[in-house]
């Protein structure tokens, strides 16, 4: 009898099984890392031709289908990357190879004047890169056409970074001397280094040279290392200070360095808070990749964009992709509201629509600007059409990145729905 009843459970107990690993497949199973937009150049790569030649060289895109726009670049003896354009001679072909962007250019009849130092560079609506230098060498000396790539460097990339440590202090007495250090990991980069005084606005303003204030940088230990030299500081030089770097192919600046400058104070010292002993934490903004918002005409949409701040002073604004794929800032309007608020220790900005329209649909994303960067969240996508009915929001899960803190995290739902099945389907067993 007791086998029997086994029996008549089984097909129900395989049925639930199926539906549980089904869920976890569709809902929860999803642990791939997040798709990054990237140029796939590799370092060292060097391209020998004789004059006259026909030289084709290409640049493996990562668009992670983001709309992107290529185009390449010369280095110019000022450091600068400068926009290489179509000529009669040269030509830039886009094209999918397996699946794979790759941007083409092409030489026709390459000439001496074109040796140099070329780069690929990438611009979607919410970042611009450049990819590693791609070496091309036109002589007579050369027979055909050669690629070359320099395998000795099986290092890991090197990053180029500004090594000032979170939560230097520099304390002292007005009148002294106080020369004040950025370490620069510069890579063999061409750097430009400057400082940057942090103004009540938010922004991080250049540091001139004054008969008070000198700047020098120099090698150290074959470190590179810029000063900030205070010859006789005074009470009105107290602030934050960063240090600021500037290549050919990015920008970025420092963590601050406080100098406090008061009549209590004896000499000149320097600490750091070693209390801090957490990871750094990293500003960022939690939209889903794949948030989609569907609604009909004259319905209220409040659209929503969790921050992470990290205790930073930063500023939040909203943007719709234009077809020129530039995300230009939304003003309020009547119709259009943007509020900022804390929810539960995090910061949240809100989009709201007070009655949306069928001109309001589109690609929308909120952009995050403090004084040393500035980034754009996923697109979120707001349809509008009088075949919708009421508003709703999707969240496309099949796309293969992380869950987000602050959304719906659908896998731990999978999970609990299985603990239940699994119990059920012991305690049916007795």
């Amino acid at each position: 009898m007791k086998m029997s009843s086994l029996m008549d459970k089984l097909p129900h107990t395989s049925l639930l099984i199926f539906y549980c690993v089904t869920f976890v497949c569709v809902y929860g199973g999803d642990v791939s890392p997040p798709c990054e937009v990237g140029l796939m150049v590799r370092r060292g790569t060097t391209w020998t031709a004789a004059p006259r030649q026909r030289v084709t060289v290409k640049c493996p895109v990562k668009d992670c289908g983001e709309p992107l726009s290529v185009t390449w670049c010369k280095l110019s003896e000022a450091d600068r990357c400068e926009r290489i354009n179509h000529t009669e001679n040269i030509q830039q072909i886009d094209k999918r190879v397996k699946d794979e962007l790759v941007s083409f250019l092409i030489f026709k009849r390459i000439s001496i004047l074109d040796t140099g130092l070329y780069g690929c560079s990438l611009k979607g609506y919410k970042f611009e890169m450049i990819s590693h230098t791609i070496n091309i060498s036109v002589s007579d000396s050369y027979h055909g056409v050669k690629q070359s790539i320099d395998t000795t460097d099986v290092s890991p990339p090197c990053e180029v970074g500004l090594m000032v440590r979170r939560g230097t202090t520099w304390t002292a007495a007005p009148r002294q001397r106080v020369t004040v250090k950025c370490p620069v990991k510069d890579c063999g980069e061409p750097l430009s280094v400057t400082w940057c005084k942090l103004s009540e606005a938010d922004r991080c303003e250049r540091i001139n040279h004054t008969e008070n204030i000198q700047q020098i940088d120099k090698r150290v230990k074959d470190e590179l290392v810029s000063f900030l030299i205070f010859k006789r500081i005074s009470i009105l030089d107290t602030g934050l200070y960063g240090c600021s770097l500037k290549g050919y192919k990015f920008e970025m600046i420092s963590h601050t360095i406080n100098i406090s400058v008061s009549d209590s104070y004896h000499g000149v010292k320097q600490s750091i808070d070693t209390t801090d002993v957490s990871p750094p934490c990293e500003v960022g903004l939690m939209v889903r990749r794949g948030t989609t918002w569907t609604a009909a005409p004259r319905q209220r949409v409040t659209v929503k964009c969790p921050v992470k701040d990290c205790g930073e002073p930063l500023s939040v604004t909203w943007c719709k992709l234009s077809e020129a794929d530039r995300c230009e800032q939304i003003n309020q309007t009547e119709n259009i509201q943007q509020i900022n608020k804390r929810v539960k220790d995090e910061l949240v900005s809100f989009l709201t629509f007070k009655r949306i329209s069928i001109h309001d649909a589109g690609l929308y994303g909120c952009s995050l600007k403090g004084y040393k960067y500035e980034v754009i969240s996923h697109a979120i996508n707001i349809s509008v059409s009088d075949s919708y009915h009421g508003v709703k929001k999707s969240v496309d899960t099949t796309d293969g990145t992380l869950s987000v803190a602050g959304d719906e995290d659908l896998s731990w739902s999978a999970y609990i729905i299985c603990l239940s099945v699994a119990l059920l389907l012991t305690h049916s067993q007795y």
